[in-house]
C-alpha cells in the first residue's frame, strides 16, 4: 500500500507541467511548506526520529562494550590455560 503511494506521487510529480527536476531544491522546499504548512512541518517528526536512533545507539554501544569484554576475557582464559 504504502509502495503503491509512493509510486502515484513520483509519476504524479514526474508528469506535473510544473517540474523542473529534483535538482531545484530550494523551489521545492518552499512548496513542501507552502503546501503542509510553513517552516515546522520540514521538521515534523524529527525529534521522534532523534528518539529513536539514540535508543538505538544506546544499545548497540552497550552490546559492543559488554561483546568486547566477555570476547577479551575469554580468549585470555583459553591463551593462559594453554600456556600452562
Amino acid at each position: 500500500l504504502f509502495r503503491g503511494r509512493v509510486i502515484t506521487n513520483a509519476v504524479k510529480t514526474a508528469t506535473d507541467a510544473n517540474f523542473v527536476g529534483e535538482w531545484n531544491i530550494l523551489k521545492n522546499l518552499y512548496d513542501i511548506c507552502k503546501r503542509e504548512g510553513g517552516v515546522k512541518s520540514l521538521f515534523r517528526g524529527n525529534v521522534a526520529a532523534s528518539y529513536l536512533w539514540m535508543g538505538y545507539s544506546v544499545v548497540q554501544f552497550s552490546v559492543y562494550g559488554y561483546s568486547t569484554e566477555y570476547l577479551t576475557w575469554y580468549f585470555s582464559t583459553k591463551t593462559d590455560a594453554k600456556n600452562e
